[in-house]
């Protein structure tokens, strides 16, 4: 079996298989990527509030204005980098797991990877997290933002 990817092919031994991404390993996935984004825009953030208290120090408007921007901008670069050109973010290829569009087989392009972290994801957590939590009862395991924006999680499983 072969999936086309935007920027390679990725082809998988006959004895293995790809499957939906279960629902336990992908919560993992996003733990330790969210790991991983907080480590690069934490200490960038604390620094900036440091900074702007001292010029400005009832600025606390403008700091959360730009830490939000900060992480918006580390989302779609750290999402959109890792999924289109490996399929996967770190968190994810640790597991074993891919995100593809699930129209074409493709690796997700950068607007792709934005428009489902970000919107696709505040979705599936409202409310009370029902759009992840449906990924656990269906075949599929997709959640809502997989279903929106027409994305698969694939883990390649040995036979």
């Amino acid at each position: 079996m072969e999936i086309a990817s935007a920027s390679e092919k990725i082809s998988v031994q006959s004895a293995d298989r790809l499957v939906p991404g279960g629902f336990w390993r992908r919560f993992l996935a996003v733990f330790l990527d969210g790991i991983i984004v907080a480590v690069v825009t934490v200490p960038v953030a604390m620094i900036l509030g440091i900074l702007v208290a001292f010029v400005a120090p009832d600025a606390a408007l403008l700091v959360e204005a730009i830490t939000r921007i900060l992480n918006l901008v580390v989302v779609y670069f750290y999402y959109g980098h890792f999924y289109s050109t490996k399929g996967a973010t770190p968190g994810k290829m640790v597991l074993n797991l891919r995100v593809i569009n699930s129209e074409t087989g493709k690796n997700l392009t950068y607007g792709e990877a934005f428009m489902r972290e970000v919107f696709g994801k505040l979705i599936s957590a409202l409310p009370l997290l029902i759009g992840y939590i449906v990924a656990a009862f269906r075949d599929d395991k997709k959640a809502f933002h997989d279903m929106i924006f027409k994305t698969q999680v694939l883990q390649q499983e040995k036979n």
